[in-house]
């Protein structure tokens, strides 16, 4: 899925790829720290401002 914006579609599938790592290798494991990604969601939310 894209963006809301098109110029932050690459920020987005960079965090999309990075949650879905962490989701499936880390949360699913009893791991709940989400700072793994947290870089990542900055800069897709700074994108959309």
């Amino acid at each position: 899925m894209n963006s809301l914006g098109d110029i932050c579609n690459q920020a987005k599938r960079d965090y999309d790829t990075c949650f879905q790592t962490w989701f499936a290798e880390h949360f699913l494991k009893g791991d709940t720290n989400d700072s793994m990604c947290a870089t990542l969601f900055k800069n897709y939310q700074q994108c959309l401002q």
